[in-house]
């Protein structure tokens, strides 16, 4: 940074008509970079206005504002995780004293030290050193310290300098394919530029393209890291907003105009890429609030006014849903017909859409294949694999298993795509798509039933098999731990039915469902008869698989948070496809 600016600074900163011919072709759909858009969350914020820098959280329209943290402590730069469920944040105890950063659920709960850090200056309040970045895979964050880049696991190991440079190096950001980190360093012209380097040894330096007598900070990748946000503060006047490409060229002003008696910082794109996040202190009011405007230019909107400053906004991705074709977090009630090959989609978003897509002997397996965050349409026949990608209506075809293998399709590498996977004889065997590698894994007998699900909470499906006496053997960290719950002819519905991240044992059993859930235990309640067909999803979007059944083109749901609901939508033979992947 130059010495002239650093005086400027103070504490106050239908497919439609898709033809049945067309899944006979023989074609391979390679995947390439997609965008790996989300639907919006709420936003984690910094607040003074209790008379203490504290963590809260707001609608992404403004509403709600409950506060998280309450503590001695100032508590600052919270960070969604990528799942959305958690939050990280800084805590520090006094001025000039070492700070922690923390781990808590999204509600507040279960606040955890990951690790510790010299910090020796006071927070700004518009802090624009600082940051806080999660690895897309939620396994490890990315800090700055005494002004280098560090990389610890979320669970304190593992911490590592990446930097060790004798430049002023801060407010790294991950990028969104894991491989990158953009940051901020003073080496080379001494001013304040945007650099990447190697995510993992921090290798192969590279700065960006920047403007002439200015300094960066706060850059943040878009979606599917094509973009950067960043603040720009200029020799002639105070922090601005730009948009620029990934590699720094074609810089151009998204919002403050110089000398326009305001000064925007830390900037964050939203999940689905429309809208960008950011605090803007005003000089006349001497007051700091969240504004949000879209990637467009339109519409800018001030979330916050209270008469404490709020800044330092970071966007919730929602949690990934099973069954959520419109990506907005929900899943959707939804049908495939085999009488006339239609699947038939009610979207809690997007509305009714209908499209013919694979055979009435086809087994369902839908699921995010593309990792743009919506449930694509896809079926498993003889061996062969046939998607329609949602990211951009393509059809891919790939020959992976034999024909009476069960598909268990699930994300089992934690990129948020999920994996082609088969299970037989007790043999689990997975495709990635990215990179065409195959795993294999012996985990159950022929007799099991697989029951795939991230049963300890680290971002991954995790192999698991339900045995005719009721065993629950799970393959995750804890490596092959058995649970036993239910008997020989319950139908397993596994799901996260408490919305702490992890998979629960839960089975159904003639109109009773019974949970074993992992924060909140046993429970038990009659929802159904014993002929409907269980289909378990998160209907409402609160994180929380709801109980639900199909019965003679009848949806009965009991919804976590917005109760009951009957729907009709379907005929008597429909297959429930949130129903898909149940034994």
């Amino acid at each position: 940074m130059n010495t002239n600016y650093k005086t400027k600074i103070t504490a106050k900163w239908l497919w439609q008509g898709f033809s049945a011919l067309f899944i006979f072709a023989f074609a391979v759909s390679a995947f390439s970079q997609m965008p790996r858009l989300r639907a919006n969350g709420k936003i984690a914020f910094t607040s003074e206005r209790d008379g203490n820098q504290e963590i809260y959280v707001m609608n992404n329209d403004g509403t709600g504002q409950p506060r998280l943290t309450n503590t001695p402590a100032i508590d600052y730069l919270p960070a969604f995780s990528p799942d959305g469920r958690k939050i990280a944040f800084v805590s520090q105890l006094s001025i000039g004293s070492s700070a922690v950063i923390k781990i808590m659920n999204a509600d507040g709960t279960n606040q955890v030290v990951v690790t510790s850090f010299a910090l020796s200056a006071y927070p700004y309040t518009y802090n624009v050193f600082r940051s806080l970045s999660w690895s897309p895979n939620g396994r490890k964050i990315v800090f700055d310290e005494e002004e280098d880049i560090f990389t610890v696991n979320i669970d304190g190991s593992n911490r590592t300098n990446l930097t060790n440079h004798p430049a002023m190096d801060f407010a790294p950001a991950w990028s969104p394919d894991g491989a990158r980190i953009l940051f901020i360093s003073s080496r080379g012209s001494g001013y304040w530029t945007t650099h990447t380097l190697n995510a993992i040894d921090g290798s192969d330096v590279r700065v960006l393209q920047s403007s002439s007598f200015s300094d960066d900070s706060s850059p943040d990748w878009s979606p599917n890291g094509d973009k950067i946000v960043l603040v720009v503060i200029h020799e002639d006047y105070f922090p601005a907003l730009y948009i620029a490409n990934a590699d720094g060229t074609n810089r151009q002003i998204f919002d403050g105009i110089p000398f326009g008696g305001a000064q925007r910082n830390k900037p964050k794109w939203s999940p689905d890429g429309t809208k960008i996040v950011f605090d803007k202190y005003t000089f006349a009011s001497m007051d700091c609030e969240i504004y949000v405007k879209n990637v467009n230019g339109s519409e800018l909107t001030q979330l916050t006014n209270t008469n404490g400053n709020n800044y330092q906004p970071s966007w919730q991705p929602l949690p990934r849903t099973f069954a959520d074709f419109d990506g907005d977090g929900r899943a959707d009630i939804s049908v495939f017909r085999p009488s006339d090959r239609v699947w038939y989609l009610n979207q809690s978003t997007n509305g009714f859409y209908a499209t013919q897509f694979g055979l009435s002997t086809d087994k369902l397996t839908p699921a995010d294949f593309d990792g743009d965050g919506k449930t694509d349409i896809a079926v498993f026949r003889d061996g062969v694999w046939y998607r329609l990608n949602s990211s951009n209506q393509t059809v891919g075809i790939n020959q992976f298993g034999l024909a009476d293998d069960i598909p268990v399709s699930a994300d089992f590498t934690g990129d948020g795509r999920t994996e082609l996977a088969v299970y037989r004889n007790g043999v689990w065997w997975m495709l990635d798509l990215l990179n065409n590698q195959v795993s294999v894994i012996q985990f159950g007998i022929s007799t099991d039933k697989p029951v795939t699900g991230d049963y300890d909470g680290d971002g991954r499906a995790d192999q698991a098999v339900y045995r005719g006496n009721g065993e629950w053997h799970l393959n995750h960290s804890m490596k092959d731990k058995v649970v036993n719950f239910g008997l020989a002819n319950d139908t397993p519905t596994v799901g996260d039915y408490d919305g702490d991240g992890r998979a629960d044992q839960a089975v159904y059993r003639d109109g009773t469902w019974y949970l074993l859930q992992s924060t909140q235990g046993f429970t038990a309640f009659q929802f159904g008869i014993s002929s409907d067909v269980p289909a378990p999803a998160d209907y409402d979007g609160d994180g929380k698989t709801d109980a639900a059944v199909y019965r003679d083109g009848i949806w009965y749901l009991m919804q976590s948070t917005n109760g009951i609901a009957i729907q009709q939508f379907g005929l008597l033979n429909d297959k429930p496809v949130s129903a898909a992947y149940l034994p």
